[in-house]
């Protein structure tokens, strides 16, 4: 029985083991997927951030010192354009103290029309890095998760004499892997119960062997009746029966043997003269 009781707590281990070993790799799975979206569309908010940037300067004038206050939105628009053409659900603009926001492009945007607007929910997050851009003269991104969505904000500083514009991109990661929160909640639970109802029958079942288990010993130590073989064959009953069995096989055999004859010897006269037996 300790041998049954210890396979069954064993099966128990490994089965815990192996469900523990599931939720570490779903886990692992689902934060390396929401992470790896987060990176890339970091990479992509960065990347086109400084294309905006390089594109700007190597448009920029000579005589870039004397230039106006105010930058040509219509030369600012078109490099958006092109820069942000080449990644996908990346928005941008670009931000100026002075006169704030003065160009903005969505050119992948997949709705029915072309949009002109700044997100009005996410503008005080885009003006706060461009200020912090143009002040520190350094890029800047910054990442807002969600319950559903990661938003990505980069800002990065544009030349200008003095150092008051700058370009911001932004995009949102898609939601399916933050949103695949409540799956992962309920593939946990089922683990969760499927350990738990595991133990439980186990359980039920090494109590139920323990009770048979008592039971047969039960009827295995009662009374063994004299000339009736006992389980083990090596009781003390059996092997007294079984030598006064043999004892009275051995009297019952010497009783039978036939009782032994007597021969009258002969005389000599008899033994030479060649008379018969029967005769002396």
């Amino acid at each position: 029985m300790k041998s049954l009781r210890g396979q069954l707590l064993f099966f128990w281990i490994l089965l815990f083991g192996m469900c523990a070993a599931l939720a570490v790799v779903m886990l692992t799975l689902y934060r390396s997927s929401a992470g790896a979206q987060v990176a890339a569309g970091r990479s992509a908010t960065e990347q086109s951030c400084r294309a905006i940037a390089a594109r700007y300067a190597k448009s920029a004038t000579p005589d870039a010192s004397v230039s106006p206050a105010k930058p040509q939105v219509d030369l600012l628009q078109v490099l958006l354009q092109l820069a942000l053409i080449e990644a996908p659900h990346v928005e941008g603009g670009v931000w100026q103290a002075a006169g704030g926001q003065l160009a903005y492009a969505y050119p992948t945007y997949e709705g029915s029309g072309v949009k002109r607007d700044v997100p009005a929910a996410e503008q005080p997050l885009i003006v706060e890095m461009a200020q912090l851009a143009a002040r520190t003269q350094q890029p800047q991104t910054d990442v807002v998760r969600g319950s559903r969505e990661a938003l990505i904000v980069s800002a990065c500083p544009l030349v200008t004499p003095a150092n008051d514009l700058a370009a911001w991109t932004m995009t949102r990661t898609n939601g399916g892997a933050l949103a695949a929160q409540g799956s992962l909640r309920t593939g946990l639970g089922v683990l969760l119960v499927l350990v738990l109802a595991s133990g439980l029958w186990l359980g039920f079942i090494l109590l139920r062997g323990c009770a048979m288990c008592s039971a047969w010993n039960a009827a295995w130590r009662g009374p063994t009746p004299t000339g009736v073989p006992c389980p083990s064959c090596r009781a003390p009953a059996c092997k007294s029966s079984t030598a006064s069995s043999t004892a009275s096989t051995i009297t019952a055999s010497a009783s039978r043997k036939p009782a032994p004859t007597c021969v009258t010897p002969r005389s000599s006269a008899a033994a030479t003269s060649g008379w018969p037996r029967w005769a002396a």
